[in-house]
């Protein structure tokens, strides 16, 4: 029983370091969004490209929160 808690734990560690990765990159992406805003642009947020990195990460973190 001790075995497999250590390795639930270890997975569980895994998954959290993945979630945090997943979380920075989110901060990332919104604090490039305020300095482009802070210098008058908003094309940032607003390309095509960037919404769907924005989502891709979203659903990343939706199926990192499922495993944890």
């Amino acid at each position: 029983m001790i075995l497999v808690t250590l390795v639930f734990e270890k997975e569980a560690d895994g998954y959290l370091n993945v979630q945090e990765a997943v979380v920075s990159e989110l901060k990332h992406m919104n604090d490039e969004v305020l300095e482009s805003q802070k210098r008058g642009e908003n094309s940032l947020k607003d390309s095509e490209a960037f919404k769907k990195h924005y989502a891709a990460v979203l659903l990343q973190l939706n199926e990192v929160n499922e495993q944890v």
